[in-house]
C-alpha cells in the first residue's frame, strides 16, 4: 500500500520489483522530510526505466524508472532554477528476461500490439538501442568513483572540482 493513504484509491497487483510490498524499510522516514508522494504504474515506469537504459546508457531496473518519472513530475512543477536529485538503486541484472523484453511486456499488456509490431526485430539489442551503438560514439566524461563510505559532502565537492555539474 502507497502512503498517503489517498493514493489507494486504485489497489492492484504490480511487476516492478522491490518497491510496493507491504512493509515499510527501516530507512524510510515518512514524516516531515518527504514533501510530495507520488505513485507510478508498472508501464510508465518500465518505459522510463528503457529510456535511462537506451538514451543514457545506464543499466537500471524498474524501480529506478519509476524514480525518474516521478523526478519528472516534480520537476514540470519546480522553478527553472530549483534542481531535481534521482539516485537510481537498482540495476538490470535481474531483469534481462523481462521488462527489457518487447515479448514480456506485451504478455503483461505493458506495451500496445502496435507499437510492438511496427519495431519488432529479432535481435533483442538492435530492438532495445537501434543500430548497435559504439562507445567511441557516445559523449562520456571521464569520472572517478567514489568509495562506498563516501560522504553526499564529500562527493559535491569532488564533483565541483572536477567541474561536474549537478
Amino acid at each position: 500500500m502507497a502512503y498517503p493513504e489517498s493514493l489507494n484509491s486504485e489497489v492492484k497487483p504490480f511487476k516492478i520489483e522491490g518497491i510496493g510490498y507491504d512493509f515499510i524499510p527501516k530507512t524510510c522516514y515518512r514524516s516531515g522530510i518527504v514533501d510530495k508522494w507520488l505513485k507510478s504504474d508498472d508501464k510508465e515506469s518500465f518505459e522510463y526505466a528503457r529510456k535511462l537504459i537506451k538514451e543514457e546508457g545506464l543499466l537500471v531496473g524498474g524501480s529506478s524508472g519509476a524514480c525518474l518519472w516521478g523526478a519528472l513530475q516534480i520537476a514540470k512543477i519546480l522553478p527553472a532554477d530549483k534542481r531535481v536529485v534521482c539516485i537510481f538503486a537498482d540495476s538490470l541484472r535481474n531483469y534481462i528476461t523481462k521488462f527489457i523484453s518487447d515479448d514480456w511486456l506485451l504478455e503483461n499488456k505493458l506495451i500496445d500490439q502496435e507499437k510492438y509490431d511496427d519495431k519488432y526485430i529479432d535481435n533483442p539489442i538492435i530492438k532495445l538501442f537501434g543500430e548497435s551503438p559504439k562507445i567511441s560514439d557516445l559523449e562520456l566524461k571521464n569520472v572517478s568513483p567514489i568509495k562506498q563510505d563516501t560522504t553526499i559532502q564529500e562527493c559535491l565537492e569532488e564533483f565541483s572540482n572536477q567541474n561536474i555539474e549537478i
